[in-house]
């Protein structure tokens, strides 16, 4: 399992820690519980993912007894939008490095 970290670019801070195999996985999760631009840091490694995520109704037969018990009307959907590897590790003190990159990445 990977570490990832979700961060607001704009803000510089960390929301969300997610343990996950895969960015995409983190990103989904991220998805979850907010839509829009999903900024995430690999922190072992460096690697920074930035995804569009958004939230999608559940269609009719994609719903069932267990959906139904749990209130789930929705599923995350995510789209990689921009990678780059920093080689090198972050740590929780050094976010403003990270939140300059997503910037120019987003610009």
């Amino acid at each position: 399992m990977k570490c990832f970290w979700l961060v607001d670019y704009q803000t510089c801070e960390l929301e969300k820690e997610f343990l996950s195999n895969t960015a995409r996985e983190a990103a989904l999760k991220a998805a979850t519980r907010e839509a829009g631009t999903i900024c995430l840091v690999e922190s072992q490694n460096g690697k920074l993912h930035v995804f569009k995520g958004t939230r999608v109704p559940l269609a009719e037969d994609e719903q069932n007894s267990y959906t139904r018990a749990r209130n789930i009307s929705s599923k995350p959907q995510v789209s990689k939008i921009a990678y780059r590897n920093m080689k090198m590790s972050y740590h929780r003190n050094r976010l403003e490095d990270a939140c300059r990159e997503f910037a120019n990445m987003l610009s």
